[in-house]
């Protein structure tokens, strides 16, 4: 049985299809006059491929469709909520007037026989992924590096390297290796590397 409530923005929602089980992390309501817009955050809590990626899009639109009208929606998947706002690392599905987000003032809300889906889907390499802890590394420091950025154009790195590693009980090169993990988990797209 498939159980989902998706409400106001910030509210976390679990729900599963199939056996993959994901999170509604965030809901944001990106609307401008001509049109209403939604982004969601979605973590999904296993490894997966695209094509079940794709199911869980067409779900969340389904049910996004039962609940308001609207003109295009964008769905970014991360594996861990530490990245949300850094980047998706699995990829985005679009669901608007020929899949293109910037073409959703082109119709009326709830026209979505006009609309197609747009996957711009990652097939992972799984045995590449941050652990829990890692992409826990992987947010503080860059946390930190924003913060920092605000008085310093170019924080001294090095040096954000070494509190992280004092935070976290573990050597300056521990992290540097979790950050250079994290950028090749990032694009790390087993269809483009494919010959």
């Amino acid at each position: 049985m498939l159980l989902i409530a998706m409400t106001g923005c910030g509210s976390k929602n679990t729900s599963s299809t199939a056996s993959v089980d994901y999170e509604i992390i965030e809901k944001e309501d990106i609307s401008v006059e001509a049109a209403k817009r939604y982004s969601y955050d979605v973590v999904i809590k296993e490894k997966v491929n695209v094509k079940e990626l794709e199911d869980i899009s067409k779900e969340i639109v389904e049910k996004i469709k039962e609940e308001e009208k609207f003109n295009a929606v964008v769905i970014w998947f991360y594996d861990y909520k530490e990245y949300i706002g850094e980047g998706h690392t699995l990829g985005k599905t679009t669901y608007a007037p020929e899949g293109d987000w910037a073409k959703a003032d082109t119709v009326s809300p709830g026209e979505y026989e006009k609309m197609d889906y747009n996957y711009e889907l990652m097939e992972k390499d799984w045995s590449k992924q941050l652990t829990k802890e890692e992409a826990k590394v992987y947010k503080a420091w860059h946390d930190l590096y924003q913060s920092k950025a605000k008085d310093d154009d170019f924080p001294d790195e090095d040096k954000i390297d070494t509190e992280i590693a004092k935070k976290f009980d573990i050597s300056s090169e521990e992290v540097n290796k979790i950050m250079k993990k994290q950028l090749i988990w990032q694009i790390n797209d087993k269809n483009k590397t494919k010959s």
